[in-house]
């Protein structure tokens, strides 16, 4: 091969090189996506140490305590966080990401419970009554609540699909019993009740305060499958 040859073929050959070593400096960001999407890049979230949540009263929805929340509004609901910047939704698994944007309409209904107050800017398009008002634990139809008493640590499992665990089948009660990233979920008799640990106390929240995975634990590991659930999907089947 002669000199102008091999001085294209080395120069073809740095091309594809340089090419090939770009790609991982734009992953080694937190927050990159590979997912096409119209929202912005979300705000690089990095926590060098836990942050103290608090929960926000009458929901399911923790915030930053003040003096250590960023500038802009970072939520967490279950084992999911949200944030919202700049008109923009984002959720991420894990505290420090990476973030992807998401739709509003698929956000946890009790986002909307959070009042003004919490926010840093709260969204223009939500319904300003409805994030002010004070949100009532709803009454249970029957007066029993759930006395959960275990004198030892339950064994805990997970569902396979969820991120949802379970109390193992020898020690679990006659109703169901379920822990999702720091809260715990009982469901009997139609009702729903939540607790922050796992002997209570509980109290009675509304079926659209419990988090939507729990729709992806299939019929075989309840107690008493929620009626209203297995005829939607008889409907939709």
């Amino acid at each position: 091969m002669n000199a102008p040859a091999n001085k294209i073929s080395r120069l073809a050959l740095g091309l594809v090189l340089a090419a090939l070593t770009s790609v991982p400096a734009l992953a080694q960001n937190p927050n990159y996506t590979p997912d096409p999407t119209s929202a912005p890049l979300p705000p690089t979230v990095s926590f060098s140490n836990a942050p103290v949540w608090t929960m926000v009263p009458g929901t399911q929805v923790s915030v930053i305590k003040s003096d250590e929340r960023p500038d802009y509004d970072l939520f967490s609901v279950g084992n999911e966080f949200y944030l919202y910047n700049k008109g923009s939704w984002y959720r991420a698994s894990q505290l420090n990401g990476p973030y992807i944007s998401v739709e509003a309409d698929l956000l946890p209904p009790d986002l909307h419970n959070v009042p003004r107050a919490a926010w840093l800017e709260f969204p223009d398009a939500w319904d300003t009554k409805t994030a002010t008002a004070t949100v009532v634990p709803p009454t249970p139809v029957s007066n029993w609540v759930p006395t959960v008493s275990f004198t030892k640590l339950p064994h805990w499992t997970l569902i396979p699909g969820t991120r949802i665990y379970r109390v193992r089948s020898d020690q679990r009660p006659d109703y169901d019993l379920f822990r999702y990233g720091a809260m715990h979920y009982v469901y009997r008799d139609g009702r729903w009740y939540s607790s922050t640990g796992t002997n209570g106390p509980y109290v009675a929240i509304a079926d659209d305060e419990v988090p939507v995975a729990f729709r992806k634990i299939q019929q075989r590991y309840w107690v008493t499958y929620p009626a209203d659930w297995a005829a939607r999907k008889r409907t939709r089947g």
